[in-house]
């Protein structure tokens, strides 16, 4: 989140230039006494207890222990800006003037433009409730849940817009404002593989349970883009090649492509097959109660064979 937090020097006045700060020499002083001024909820007294600043300690300005002083109060998720200044200064030390604006609380929430979700999912996903606070940080992670949710059921081109409404001038209280363009949903066009030598492009598509590609035919399938079962898709075709001997076999990488209109999706996969492997020889030790033959036909192998990594494990 960014922090507008500011630290300003004062001689005889309050100064709230931080460029100026930074431009002078460190020097030491006493900490004299320390108040809180803004409209906030939070305890004076705990507030200047998390500072880690007190009364008699001696601090360096420009220094460490303002920049500490302020991170520890951001860690507490209650307030949106934080300024400390040098209130006053006298022959024996400062009086120091920690400035706080609070983050709002939510009064309610508001959505619209949501068809392909619900209001109750959209709620479920955003996990807030009226009287909580919120900051920004929160509003990045309601634009990521949905996005994430979204693109899970096939919208990859939704977008979200979440903002804060204040519900008068004089609280701290917010609507928050979702608004939701869902766009049409991404359908894939074309499957396309590089690299593969023994088998064919349809033989790796037969593979993938649930991505599958456009077909004038296939009137009965969706062909809906979901995230997360194209990444079980590409374990099934790492899969097959392993159960074929290929048990070096990876996918390198591979590309999602949009059409113009956002609404078709060329995949394009890059294999590496490898070496196929089969069973040289088998020879057992140790086996005193049951001859290599029995054991043999127990695993299911014969020389010869392509090695199956899925059948040898399984037996």
């Amino acid at each position: 989140m960014f922090r507008s937090s500011r630290l300003a020097l004062l001689g005889c006045c309050l100064l709230s230039c931080s460029a100026l700060l930074a431009q002078q020499r460190p020097e030491v002083h006493k900490i004299l006494g320390i108040s809180v001024e803004g409209r906030t909820s939070a305890d004076p007294a705990a507030v200047i207890a998390n500072t880690g600043m007190k009364v008699g300690d001696e601090i360096t300005i420009p220094g460490d222990q303002t920049r500490t002083a302020i991170d520890r109060l951001y860690g507490l998720r209650l307030f949106d800006d934080i300024q400390i200044l040098i209130e006053n200064r006298t022959q024996d030390g400062i009086y120091l003037l920690i400035r706080l604006t609070e983050n709002p609380r939510l009064e309610s929430i508001e959505i619209t433009g949501n068809d392909e979700l619900s209001e109750d999912e959209i709620l479920k996903k955003i996990n807030l409730i009226k009287g909580q606070i919120v900051t920004k940080q929160d509003l990045s992670m309601i634009i990521r849940s949905l996005k994430l949710k979204y693109d899970e059921d096939g919208y990859l081109n939704a977008q979200v817009n979440p903002q804060l409404v204040a519900v008068d001038s004089t609280s701290r209280r917010v609507v928050l404002k979702i608004a939701v363009q869902e766009g049409p949903k991404v359908k894939v066009d074309k499957i396309r593989f590089f690299g593969n030598k023994l088998f064919a492009d349809d033989d790796l598509k037969g593979e993938m349970k649930e991505t599958d590609e456009r077909r004038w035919w296939k009137f009965w399938s969706s062909n809906k883009f979901e995230k997360k079962k194209y990444g079980e898709d590409k374990q099934l075709i790492l899969n097959f090649y392993r159960k074929n001997g290929f048990r070096d076999a990876e996918i390198l990488a591979d590309s999602l492509r949009y059409d113009d209109a956002k609404r078709y999706l060329t995949i394009d996969l890059f294999v590496y097959e490898g070496t196929q492997y089969r069973v040289r020889n088998i020879n057992w030790d140790g086996n005193t109660v049951y001859p290599a033959e029995l054991l043999n036909a127990r695993l299911g192998f014969q020389k010869g064979d392509i090695y199956d990594k899925e059948k040898f494990e399984k037996n």
